[in-house]
C-alpha cells in the first residue's frame, strides 16, 4: 500500500562502513513507523555476485532419492534390511506407514528375513517361498521367489511395495529389472493399495526358460488411472504368473517423462525457473564417509549400502556425472565438497582430475569412457564438512584439520592449479585461529554454517525472534573471521555453505515456514552488506530439507523460501546504494554468546537493501516484526524514476505459514504494478513477517508486463 510520507526520530545507531563512508545505517526509533532515506548518489563499487544464490544437494532423507531423482522404487537392488539399515526388523513407525495406506499388518517378521527391505509379499501367504540369495547382479543379494500356486482370481504371486505415481503428468513408466533361473513368465502389476483386484496396469515378460546368467528385461508399463489418484498410493508388484521360480535383482521404475539420466521434470523446471546459480554436492554430513569412485560407471552395477551418516539406504545412483548433468539442466554452477573425514588427499585429487582433467589423464580418461569426454571444469572445491563436530565421520582437532587441509590443498592443486578451495571454518572458538596460524599462506576462503535451533521449550515467537535476529548479526561473524585472518596476513573470503532454521518441534518455526524465507532474505542482505567479503552462499537442500521445495506422495510444490530465492536472485549485477533506516529494534531472546559475543545486541525489525543498475532501483524490504504491520516512509532525494513501480510481496497468515500437501499454494508471491504520485517521497505498509521488493524504473526503461 503506497501513500505520502513524513516524520523522523532516533535513539540508537548501528552502521556498517564501506571505504570510509557509512553505507548502511540503522537507527533505533521509538515509533511504529519506519523511515527510509536512500542516497542514490552513493553507490558501492561492489557488484552483487550470482554465487550468492546457491543451494545444496545431499543424500539426506528424500532430497535426492524420492526428491529430484525420478526413480520411484525404494531399495531397487532388493537388499535385506540388515544391509540397508544394519538391523533385522521393521520398526513400529515403518509398519504403521504401511498400515495407514493398506489397512494391513505388514511387513511381517518373515518379510524382514526373506524379502528385500521396503518390500512385502504379494499373494504369497501359503502360496510361495521367499529367500534372499547371496548371488546378485547388483550389490549383495537377489530375491528368490518360488511360487507353489496362484490363488483364484489373482494374476500373480511375488513381492510388492507401496509407491506414488505422478499421474498428473504421465501414465507410462519405464520398467527395468534383471532376472535369472526363471521357469515361467514374469509379470509386473500396478494395482490398488486397498483393493488389490483393482488393476491399473500389467506388463508381462515372456522369459522362456531363463538361463542361469543374469539378463536384463525392460518395457513400458501403461497405467489406466485417474488424475484423482495423484497423491494416493498404489502397489507395484512383480512375480510369476504360474507355479515356478525366479531370481530378481535391480528393479527400477522411471516415469516416461524423466529428464536426462533420470531427473524429475517438475523439480528441474521449478529450479530452473528459480534461477539457482550454484549447487553444492554431495554434502553435508554424508560427505565425510563418501567415496566418489563408488558412484561412477554403470548405475546398474553400483552397490547399495547403508547411508551411515543418516541411517538410511544409499542407492548410489546419483554421483558425479549425474550431479553435473543436473546442474546443467537447471543452469547452476557445480560445486563439490570432498571427503576429508575418512577420505584421503589422493582420493580428492583423483576427483579433481576426473572432473577437470583432459581425456589423456588417468581419471579424465575414465570420465571420457563413462560418456563425458569434455572436462567439467568444476571451479569451487570445499575440503571437508564440519569436521570440528563429533557427529562427523573422521572429526578431528583444529591442528589435525590444518594438517589435512594442507595435504588436500597440495594434492588437489597439483591436478588443477586453477581451482578455488574452501577450508572448513567455524563460527566460534579456536578452530579458525589454529587453521590460520598453520595455513594462512594457502587460505583464501573458509566455510561457515548457520543452522540454529532453540530450546525445545521455547514458544514460536521466542524462537522466531532469536533466529531472525541471528540472520542480521551474522555480518559481525563474517567480519570477525576476516579480521582474524588479517592478523595472520590472510585475506579471507567467507563461503556460507549451509544455512537454515533448525528447530525440531512443530510448534516452532521450521524450514518449511515463512520464517525460512525471512531468515534467508536476512542472510542475503547481510552478505550483500559485506560488499564481497561473502563470496558465495549455498542455502540448504533443494527439496524435502531446508524448506526449498517438497515432494510428498509424488506431488511437487514450493515452500516460501523457494519464492524468496527466485525473487532475490533478480538483484545479480546490481550495486548496493547507501541507506539510512530508522525503525524499531528488538532483542534476540536466546543470545548464544559462544559465537555471537558476550554482550547481546539488538537488531532492526525492518531491513532495507537498495540496489541499483542503469535501468532500475530495487529495494529489498524485510519486516521482521512477527505480528504487526509496519508503515514505511521513503525519501529518495533526486530520484528520477517513473511513477509506476513493481511491488512484490511474500507473506502468509503468520511467520508459521507454510504450503502443504492439501494446500500447496497457501503462501505464494503477490506481484503487481502500483502508481506513485511522487517517486521521491512515498510510503508503503509491510505486512508482518514479510519479504517485499519494490522496483523503481528509469524514465527510459520499458516496464515489463510479465510477473518475473
Amino acid at each position: 500500500m503506497l501513500r505520502a510520507i513524513c516524520g523522523i526520530s532516533m535513539v540508537l545507531i548501528f552502521s556498517f562502513a564501506c571505504q570510509g563512508t557509512e553505507m548502511f545505517v540503522y537507527q533505533e526509533k521509538d515509533s511504529p513507523t519506519a523511515d527510509v532515506t536512500i542516497h542514490i548518489s552513493r553507490q558501492s563499487d561492489y557488484i552483487v555476485s550470482g554465487r550468492l544464490f546457491g543451494k545444496f544437494s545431499e543424500n539426506l532423507g528424500k532430497n535426492i532419492y524420492g526428491g529430484f531423482w525420478a526413480q520411484i522404487v525404494e531399495n531397487p537392488s532388493l537388499e535385506p534390511i540388515r544391509i540397508c539399515l544394519h538391523r533385522d526388523w521393521y520398526t513400529n513407525h515403518e509398519k504403521n506407514y504401511f498400515k495407514r495406506y493398506t489397512q494391513l499388518e505388514i511387513p511381517t517378521e518373515s518379510d524382514a528375513k526373506h524379502i528385500g527391505y521396503y518390500w512385502t509379499n504379494w499373494n504369497g501367504d501359503g502360496n510361495a517361498n521367499y529367500a534372499l540369495l547371496p548371488e546378485a547382479y547388483n550389490s549383495s543379494y537377489s530375491q528368490l521367489i518360488e511360487v507353489k500356486r496362484i490363488p483364484i482370481d489373482h494374476v500373480g504371486v511375488g513381492i510388492r511395495q507401496l509407491i506414488f505415481l505422478p499421474v498428473n503428468r504421465v501414465r507410462q513408466y519405464q520398467v527395468s529389472f534383471y532376472a535369472k533361473s526363471a521357469t515361467t513368465p514374469i509379470i509386473v502389476v500396478i494395482n490398488d493399495s486397498v483393493n488389490p483386484k483393482k488393476i491399473y496396469g500389467i506388463l508381462k515378460f515372456d522369459t522362456g526358460k531363463c538361463a542361469d546368467d543374469w539378463k536384463q528385461y525392460q518395457g513400458v508399463l501403461s497405467v489406466n488411472i485417474s488424475k484423482a489418484m495423484l497423491g494416493k498410493p498404489v502397489w507395484l508388484c512383480i512375480g510369476l504368473t504360474q507355479p515356478g521360480k525366479c531370481q530378481i535383482d535391480q528393479l527400477t521404475l522411471f516415469p516416461a517423462d524423466a529428464i536426462a539420466e533420470g531427473f524429475d521434470p517438475e523439480v528441474v523446471t521449478l529450479w530452473k525457473q528459480a534461477g539457482v546459480t550454484l549447487l553444492r554436492f554431495p554434502g553435508g554430513n554424508y560427505v565425510s564417509g563418501y567415496h566418489w569412485k563408488d558412484d561412477i560407471g554403470p548405475r546398474d552395477k553400483r552397490i547399495t549400502s547403508k547411508n551411515v551418516a543418516w541411517n538410511d539406504v544409499d542407492q548410489h545412483q546419483v554421483g558425479t556425472d549425474e550431479h553435473i548433468s543436473f546442474c546443467r539442466l537447471i543452469g547452476a554452477e557445480p560445486m563439490i565438497c570432498v571427503n576429508a573425514g575418512n577420505g584421503t588427499a589422493e582420493e580428492a585429487a583423483d576427483w579433481v582430475e576426473y572432473c577437470n582433467g583432459s581425456p589423456t589423464t588417468r581419471w579424465g580418461k575414465v570420465r571420457a569412457e563413462n560418456g563425458h569426454p569434455e572436462p567439467y571444469n568444476v571451479k569451487f572445491w570445499e575440503i571437508g564438512n564440519e569436521l570440528w563436530g563429533d557427529w562427523q565421520i573422521g572429526h578431528c582437532t583444529a591442528s589435525e584439520y590444518a594438517r589435512r587441509y594442507r595435504a588436500f590443498y597440495t594434492a588437489m592443486k597439483s591436478r588443477d592449479p586453477s581451482i578455488e578451495l574452501i577450508a572448513c571454518g567455524h563460527i566460534s572458538g579456536d578452530w579458525n585461529e589454529v587453521l590460520f596460524q598453520n595455513c594462512a599462506d594457502i587460505l583464501r576462503s573458509v566455510s561457515v554454517h548457520f543452522l540454529f535451533s532453540n530450546t525445545p521449550h521455547a514458544d514460536a515467537v521466542y524462537a522466531y525472534l532469536s533466529q531472525i535476529g541471528y540472520s542480521h548479526i551474522f555480518e559481525n561473524v563474517y567480519r570477525r573471521i576476516h579480521q582474524l585472518g588479517r592478523k595472520y596476513q590472510a585475506d579471507i573470503n567467507i563461503a556460507i555453505t549451509e544455512a537454515m532454521v533448525f528447530n525440531f518441534p512443530a510448534y516452532q518455526p521450521r524450514p518449511e515456514t515463512m520464517t525460512e524465507a525471512i531468515y534467508y532474505a536476512g542472510i542475503i542482505t547481510s552478505a550483500i552488506r559485506t560488499e564481497g567479503l561473502v563470496n558465495l552462499v549455498t542455502h540448504s537442500a533443494l527439496i524435502n530439507h531446508g524448506g526449498g521445495m517438497a515432494k510428498e506422495n509424488g506431488i511437487v510444490y514450493p515452500q516460501p523460501v523457494y519464492y524468496a530465492l527466485k525473487e532475490l536472485r533478480q538483484v545479480i549485477g546490481t550495486r548496493p546504494v547507501a541507506v539510512t533506516v530508522r525503525c524499531r529494534f528488538s532483542s534476540i531472546p536466546e543470545w548464544q554468546s559462544s559465537w555471537a559475543g558476550d554482550t547481546p545486541v539488538q537488531f532492526p525489525l525492518v531491513d532495507v537493501m537498495p540496489l541499483m543498475d542503469k535501468n532500475e532501483l530495487k529495494i529489498i524490504l524485510i519486516n521482521r516484526t512477527p505480528d504487526t504491520s509496519v508503515p514505511v516512509n521513503f525519501d529518495i532525494p533526486q530520484a528520477k524514476f517513473k511513477k509506476i513501480a513493481r511491488y512484490y510481496e511474500l507473506a502468509g497468515e503468520s511467520f508459521m505459514a507454510r504450503n502443504e500437501l492439501k494446500y500447496p499454494n497457501r503462501v505464494t508471491p503477490h506481484i503487481r504494478h502500483v502508481k506513485l504520485e511522487n517517486p521521491e517521497k512515498f510510503a508503503m505498509v509491510l505486512k508482518p513477517a514479510s519479504l517485499n521488493v519494490i522496483t523503481l524504473y528509469n524514465p527510459k526503461t520499458l516496464i515489463p508486463t510479465s510477473k518475473r
